[in-house]
């Protein structure tokens, strides 16, 4: 399989920069290239959103641009990458993970976070985090 590599830099948005609908779950996984659990998790990132198209997803990359690893070639709408080197501490300290580990993710609602996960995500484990949050 050949990796394919997003021609794209973004610059740092806000933490709650994409908006969150009242009634609309916000999923963040955390990101850093040179994690080799990171790599494999971004594989499964388009099946997650495609089981789960009304979960927006924002992938918080802390590499200094998009082409500092792979990332899937076409991500599908409900996913958002957003890149925030040099704010991992602040990044993790908002949200629980003092120890800055990666993979990191989080599930967010209305009354923010409801969910966290140190390793590599599932797609059962999101459907049950939806069913809870």
């Amino acid at each position: 399989m050949r990796n394919i590599f997003i021609a794209l830099i973004l610059t740092a948005i806000p933490l709650g920069a994409i908006a969150q609908g009242a009634d609309q779950q916000l999923l963040k996984v955390f990101y850093r290239s040179d994690c080799p659990p990171c790599v494999r998790e971004m594989e499964i990132i388009p099946e997650i959103s495609r089981e789960n198209n009304e979960l927006t997803i924002e992938v918080i990359s802390f590499d200094e641009n998009l082409t500092a690893g792979p990332l899937p070639a076409t991500l599908p709408l409900n996913v958002h990458i957003i890149t925030m080197k040099g704010k991992e501490k602040e990044v993790f300290d908002k949200y629980g993970n003092e120890s800055m580990a990666l993979p990191f993710s989080v599930m967010l609602n209305e009354d923010g976070v409801c969910k966290r996960h140190y390793g590599i995500l599932g797609t059962r484990l999101i459907k049950r985090w939806m069913e809870a949050c």
